[in-house]
This record gives structure tokens, C-alpha cells and sequence, in this order.
């Protein structure tokens, strides 16, 4: 059973039951956090430019990084992955039934190549675990003395600090408030993330800067209206970022967004952009004029529109058809400027689950098919898929839970 985020209480969905909802905010996992860590070079042999794919395909096979204890009594939920070195670091949590008043939730991190080999060990972090009925996130940042991880459950927000393997380097520090979100680096040593100021996740918010075990550095009231969930933010190169607040009207049931541009210190830089009407909330990739948002405009079709970086619409809006019924989408950059789409959906008839690939560009047009990637030998029923592409564009990776935590690697073609 898929118990909904308690961050999100707007989107809670009935026992068991999926949403197109049902994904893991792009902002925690699709979108690659800025970082001035000292890492080996990654580009191509050739020293040329990221190739421009057309499509992608499977490049190995599907592997089991992460065995669920029991897959009837736990969950796995996929919280960031994100590029360290050469190679990439998955975090994720696991809620494990206990009693019928009780569940155990861990977080768990580890480090994979963009083959989907493992190169470390699965480290669980026991220090954060605590007994609870909610879903909780986790969120990883790097910056030049290690990573950063921010953890949110029903209780609290904690920070604690790891090093490139995803080894503990000192103890959980309690954060203020709770909603704590979009975890980034801001230099040598030190994090931002916000924190939503008024209960369950909601507005107005607050940009919150730490130190590298946590510590208070500084906290900025950002301004936005209140009553909204918090669905994080997209960060730009230069340390500014797309603000991205929703809200489902109760009359209506209609969603509506706002996005909002900031620097990296939290002053505002332009005002804030509505959403597309029934958009919210918007799943959000860097380009290089800005962003493509995507959104899913009904059980039929996937919407994209390019932003500029204040969050206003720079283009024409484009859509890329479902196959079977929709479960998720989620998207990530690529180096040459497109953005990898997926999407999972389910053949209602024979319940046959498939992961769909599209390369598109960052004017949203596809640059190639969607194409059904290869599935496991005797199936599989992911909760979610969280993409990462290498720094040479040719190599991508797809994260994603189904009795644990798989990886399925990518090859451009070009």
C-alpha cells in the first residue's frame, strides 16, 4: 500500500489507490542540484559537446540495488538522486509495517554507476529513524566538503551531513518548522532549502541557509501568498530559482499555481507568474534560456511550454500523447539542452506496466518517438521512476521502487 506524502495533504489519494499525483516532486529527484564539488571530469572521450539524442534506449540489464524485506509489509520511496563524481547517489526511505497502529521509517543512501552497478556499500542511515504511520522525503545536495541530506517526517525537519559515499559525518541537527523542501548548495560548505511557514506544508515560506552539520546561518521570509502547498523550486546555475507553489480550489477541485524568480539570497527579482490553468502542480527541468514545465492537461496527453527563468511562458504549448493509462511522469536536463521525459503507464487489459522514453527540446518539441523501454523479465509495478543523465549526455539511468530499488541504465542515440 502507497500512503500519500503528509507534506502534501491535498494530494492524498485513497489506500492503494495511484493518482497522476502519484510522483516524487520534481524538484527533490529529476532536477540536477548546482554544486562546486571537486569532481573527476565526465565528459565525453572526445572532449566534444554532448551529443543531441533523438531517442534513448536500454543499455543493460535491469538490477536490484536494494531487496525490500517483504514486499507485502514495506514501501519504498525514492526521495533524490543525484549526480556525485562520476557516478550517481540514490536516497530513499522505506516504511515498514509493524502493528496496525504502528510503522517503522528509515532512510537509506546509495551509490550507483551510470552502468546501474552498485559502487558502495547500502548504508541505512539508523540515526533517523523513527516510528510513524506518514510517508516522509529526503533530499541530497553536494557541495566541496560532502552532501548534504534534509529529511521530513511528521515530527520534525533534520539535516544531516554526509561525505561522497553517502557515509555520516556527524549527527541529525533539528531543523525549525517543518515542509522542508529543495535542498541546494550554496557555496563551500553551506545549504539552502525552504521551510513552508504555516502547518502541513503550506505557505508562506521561508528560505532557509545552513551550515554544513546543519547550523543556523541566516532565514529569509520569501513573500508568497499563504495557503498554498509547497512543492519546491527549481534551481538555476546561478544560484536563483523558480519558486513553485499550487493550491486545489474545494469548490472546484480545480489546481492553480504561481511561480516566482529569486535570487540566491531570497529577494525577489520579478513578481509571481500564474501557472497554466489546471496545470499545478508543474513538473520543472533546466534549459538553456530557462526551463520546459510539463504538466498533464488530461488522462489523454502530457502538456509542455518553455519558461523564461521568471516563470513566464517563452513559446507555444506542445503535448506528447499517453499509450496506455498514465501513472506519472517525471523529467530530467540532459547537457545538451533537452530534457528526458518519462512516463509510466498501465495497460488496463492485460495490467502490463511500461516506462516510456522521449527526448525533447527546451522549446518542448520532441526531438524523437516515445519509445517503450524493455521491462524486467516477469514484470514489475513501479511506485515512481527518477531519471538522471551523465554529464557526457550519452549515459542516463532510471531509478525506480518495485519490491526495492532498481536501476535500469540508458544509452543516447544520437
Amino acid at each position: 500500500m502507497r500512503a500519500a506524502p503528509f507534506l502534501l495533504p491535498l494530494l492524498a489519494s485513497a489506500c492503494g489507490a495511484r493518482s497522476e499525483l502519484d510522483f516524487t516532486p520534481p524538484d527533490a529527484a529529476a532536477v540536477p542540484n548546482p554544486s562546486d564539488a571537486a569532481t573527476p571530469s565526465c565528459a565525453r572521450p572526445d572532449a566534444g559537446a554532448a551529443p543531441t539524442c533523438s531517442s534513448w534506449q536500454v543499455a543493460g540489464p535491469d538490477r536490484l540495488i536494494s531487496d525490500a524485506s517483504n514486499d507485502s509489509t514495506s514501501d519504498n520511496m525514492i526521495g533524490s538522486v543525484i549526480a556525485v563524481g562520476c557516478g550517481a547517489i540514490v536516497a530513499w526511505s522505506t516504511s515498514i509495517y509493524v502493528d496496525p497502529q504502528s510503522s517503522q521509517l528509515t532512510w537509506t543512501t546509495r551509490t550507483v554507476a551510470f552502468d546501474g552497478t552498485t559502487t558502495g556499500p547500502e548504508t541505512l542511515h539508523s540515526s533517523l529513524t523513527v516510528m510513524s504511520d506518514a510517508s516522509g522525503s529526503i533530499e541530497l545536495a553536494s557541495s566541496s566538503t560532502g552532501l548534504g541530506a534534509i529529511v521530513d517526517d511528521e515530527f520534525n525537519c533534520r539535516f544531516l551531513p554526509l561525505d561522497l559515499t553517502g557515509a555520516e559525518t556527524g549527527a541529525p541537527a533539528i531543523q525549525a518548522g517543518s515542509g522542508c523542501v529543495g535542498l541546494a548548495s550554496v557555496g563551500s560548505g553551506e545549504f539552502t532549502y525552504l521551510m513552508a511557514d504555516a502547518p502541513e506544508g503550506t505557505t508562506p515560506t521561508t528560505l532557509v541557509t545552513v551550515d554544513g552539520h546543519g547550523g543556523p546561518v541566516a532565514t529569509r521570509p520569501l513573500g508568497d501568498p499563504a495557503s498554498y502547498a509547497l512543492w519546491g523550486r527549481l534551481v538555476f546555475g546561478d544560484g536563483s530559482f523558480l519558486l513553485n507553489d499550487f493550491r486545489e480550489d474545494p469548490t472546484t477541485d480545480i489546481y492553480s499555481g504561481l511561480l516566482q524568480h529569486f535570487d540566491a539570497q531570497g529577494n525577489a527579482l520579478a513578481a509571481s507568474v500564474p501557472q497554466p490553468p489546471n496545470a499545478a502542480p508543474l513538473l520543472l527541468a533546466l534549459t538553456p534560456p530557462g526551463a520546459l514545465a510539463s504538466w498533464w492537461a488530461s488522462d489523454s496527453d502530457a502538456d509542455f511550454v518553455p519558461l523564461d527563468p521568471t516563470g513566464a511562458e517563452a513559446g507555444s504549448v506542445t503535448m506528447v500523447p499517453f499509450v496506455d493509462a498514465p501513472y506519472g511522469e517525471w523529467v530530467a536536463s540532459t547537457p545538451s539542452g533537452g530534457v528526458l521525459v518519462v512516463l509510466l503507464e498501465d495497460d488496463q487489459t492485460s495490467d502490463v506496466w511500461t516506462i516510456y522514453a522521449q527526448e525533447r527540446g527546451p522549446d518542448g518539441t520532441p526531438r524523437g518517438p516515445l519509445v517503450a523501454l524493455a521491462s524486467p523479465i516477469g514484470g514489475f509495478d513501479p511506485a515512481e521512476v527518477t531519471p538522471i543523465v551523465a554529464a557526457d549526455g550519452v549515459h542516463a539511468l532510471l531509478v525506480y521502487s518495485s519490491g526495492g530499488i532498481h536501476t535500469l541504465p540508458l544509452q543516447c542515440v544520437e
